[in-house]
């Protein structure tokens, strides 16, 4: 079983929200440390802004290959 099998089974549709807020809730899953749920978090955390960039820039009517173009150049300075 996957990890994130074993997240959504755990947290079902609110498992975005709880890799957003709550750490500890993740380690909590079974097979699932404390280290290995903080590297999880922060990963979402981080591509949260590429997925949230590609979304905005989609209402625009720009596809995600240039939306990712932008994403490199500007975002050391976001």
């Amino acid at each position: 079983e996957s990890t994130a099998d074993r997240l959504i089974e755990a947290f079902g549709d609110g498992v975005l929200q709880v890799l957003e807020e709550d750490e500890g809730a993740v380690a909590a899953v079974k097979g699932i440390g404390r280290k290995r749920a903080r590297t999880i978090c922060e990963s979402y955390r981080e591509h949260r802004a590429s997925r949230d960039l590609l979304v905005f820039l989609a209402t625009y009517g720009i596809g995600p290959g240039t939306a990712m173009k932008v994403h490199r150049r500007y975002s050391m300075r976001l």
